[in-house]
């Protein structure tokens, strides 16, 4: 009974500190009990909730321990959610290579197991990490999987989830009209799933909606992503939020320059505050960019070179690529 109702808040996201509290209570008696079951599913509940906190290294720490005491047979699909959202926080914290690896062990379980709707799920958020990691072609790939499964067997959430990826991919492989249609179209159809406006979800189509020369709507989202992260307690993609306002306001006037790298140097703070070194990364290539074009070249090498010497690993991801070609540029040493 406890599981189901953490489980309700935390999809309904109407109350997070609750949310919270009853994963910490699943934990406890858990932990007071010998059932290895339970506290898999203790430990994933609360970091799950820790990731969308944006505590990114104690949703990890939680979701590992959830990993090991993984048995597909008795977890079902709780186990391919939780896999799927240890592969989200392995990213954040800068480890894409392993983010993607995790990704792959949860499809290949779940199509061993032969079970439509923990393949579908899998599907959907495993499309889901391949947008954060910009990578298009994937999350198009993934997204098209989950949407055929989930139109022949009727998962209308994982439809839902599917079509919004999809119309992303499309929206950032040039089709920008077509794109931004089928991302609100799967937007209105969540809805109707019980679904809360997520501000992650608001972010990407706030992007869509930029791109296609649409600034101004881009920074309405954005408004409405913000008040949604204060409602929800959603914060795993405040970062973002505030970079691409910084973006979305120098696409709207070049005036707004010194405006824009305050967004920018917020997301930064933000995502160190948080250890999210993909999205720390991603503000700092901003900023860097930002500051090149207004001759302060020698802060924005030391800044970028900082971050981007951190990183082990993911130097084939987009953002890795786009530090990397601006530290050229900058004549930063690697």
């Amino acid at each position: 009974m406890l599981e189901g109702l953490q489980a309700h808040y935390r999809v309904r996201r109407s109350d997070p500190e609750i949310a919270r509290d009853l994963a910490q209570q699943l934990l406890t008696l858990a932990e007071g009990a010998d059932k290895p079951a339970e506290l898999m599913l203790a430990h994933g509940a609360l970091g799950v909730e820790c990731l969308m906190s944006g505590e990114f290294a104690a949703a990890r720490k939680h979701l590992e321990q959830a990993s090991p005491r993984l048995d597909w047979s008795r977890s079902g699909s709780s186990g391919v959610f939780y896999r799927c959202f240890g592969a989200w926080a392995l990213w954040a914290l800068g480890y894409a290579d392993q983010a993607v690896e995790w990704s792959h062990e949860v499809l290949a379980s779940a199509e061993v197991l032969s079970r439509w709707e923990w393949l579908a799920t899998a599907l959907a958020l495993t499309a889901r990490l391949h947008m954060f990691l910009r990578d298009a072609h994937m999350a198009q790939v993934r997204a098209d999987a989950a949407i055929a499964i989930a139109t022949e067997h009727g998962f209308p959430y994982e439809l839902a989830q599917g079509t919004f990826v999809h119309g992303w991919a499309l929206a950032h492989q040039g089709h920008l009209e077509e794109g931004v249609a089928e991302m609100r179209r799967a937007a209105t159809a969540l809805e109707a799933t019980g679904f809360v406006a997520r501000p992650r979800w608001l972010a990407f189509l706030a992007e869509a909606c930029a791109k296609s020369d649409d600034p101004g709507m881009g920074l309405k989202l954005l408004g409405e992503g913000m008040a949604s992260m204060k409602c929800t307690g959603e914060r795993i993609y405040e970062a973002e939020l505030h970079r691409l306002k910084g973006e979305f306001l120098l696409m709207c006037d070049a005036a707004n320059a010194l405006e824009a790298e305050d967004c920018f140097r917020t997301a930064v703070d933000v995502a160190r505050r948080q250890g999210g070194r993909s999205l720390e990364l991603r503000a700092t290539v901003s900023l860097t960019g930002l500051l090149e074009k207004n001759d302060r070249r020698d802060e924005a090498r030391t800044m970028l070179a900082q971050i981007y010497n951190w990183f082990t690993e993911g130097f084939e991801t987009a953002d890795l690529k786009d530090a990397r070609a601006l530290l050229d540029e900058l004549g930063g040493q690697r």
